[in-house]
């Protein structure tokens, strides 16, 4: 698969070992959850919104090339 392709990732949410929802989550700045995404080589970022889906988030993106990446999510209860 090329790092350009859309990639479609399930988030996964637990608090005190027990799954949230994505149900529960209030919008937060007109979405469920903002994540940011950054390659381990370079600054450049990726800002998604995930949808929700079957009850849980999914991040629909496509990464700018093959790296090991870091994301942060922010969601509100």
């Amino acid at each position: 698969m090329d790092a350009r392709d859309p990639s479609a990732i399930q988030v996964h949410i637990t608090q005190n070992g027990n799954p949230v929802p994505a149900s529960s989550l209030s919008d937060y700045l007109g979405a469920k959850a903002h994540v940011v995404i950054l390659p381990l080589e370079s600054k450049a970022y990726l800002h998604v919104h995930p949808m929700v889906h079957q009850n849980r988030l999914v991040l629909h993106t496509a990464f700018g090339a093959t790296s090991t990446y870091r994301a942060w999510l922010r969601a509100a209860r």
